[in-house]
């Protein structure tokens, strides 16, 4: 847990983890099993969550199309931690949906929630916007007293979050020390602009 701190600009669930799992074997086909399991849990998940926002529509179809999709394909053989995001994400959607969206709204949803919320924000800090999302989209829903519910979970997950929030300052630190602020905008711009062509276009052009 602690290694993982400055092992990357990522929150410690994920390597602490691995580094438990990989007491099975330090094999490099181990390590990624991980990744698979998790993978085939997420499409598992989605099929619940297409079942739910999308009923009229055959749950196959969704699966079909995430199961072939290149990141997730590609998510299910590396041993990183994008296999488990996806599976965390896919458990929130369809928490989200049985806990604040539908007509009768379950409490062990919401407390599940909770819980796959901590997890998320302790695995991944991107995953942050995601829960942002789900207030949003009851405020824009009016689902009032859903949002009450809500505000209340966002709340014991911001508790739960500030150990660790306390050391993202030198987490981050830790990884930009080296980099060099770019002297203008201009020169921000160029940065920036270099790093999505540097993801979008093939490594050879």
């Amino acid at each position: 847990f602690r290694r993982a701190l400055s092992f990357e600009l990522q929150p410690p669930l994920y390597f602490t983890t691995l580094s438990v799992w990989r007491e099975l074997s330090d094999s490099l086909l181990v390590a990624r099993l991980f990744s698979t399991l998790c993978t085939t849990g997420a499409l598992v998940v989605l099929w619940m969550a297409s079942r739910r926002y999308l009923p009229s529509m055959n749950p196959c179809v969704t699966l079909s199309v995430a199961a072939w999709n290149p990141f997730v394909i590609y998510a299910a053989t590396e041993a990183r931690c994008y296999a488990l995001v996806l599976l965390i994400s896919c458990g929130l959607l369809v928490l989200w949906h049985d806990g604040f969206l539908a007509n009768q709204p379950r409490r062990s949803s919401r407390f599940g929630y909770f819980v796959l919320s901590c997890m998320a924000m302790f695995t991944f800090y991107p995953l942050g916007l995601l829960l942002a999302a789900g207030g949003l989209a009851l405020v824009g829903l009016r689902r009032w007293r859903a949002v009450g519910d809500y505000a209340l979970v966002a709340i014991g997950v911001t508790v739960c979050f500030l150990p660790l929030a306390w050391l993202v300052p030198s987490q981050v630190a830790t990884h930009t020390e080296s980099n060099v602020v770019p002297p203008s905008m201009l020169a921000a711009a160029r940065l920036v602009f270099w790093h999505i062509r540097n993801i979008v276009l093939p490594m050879h052009w």
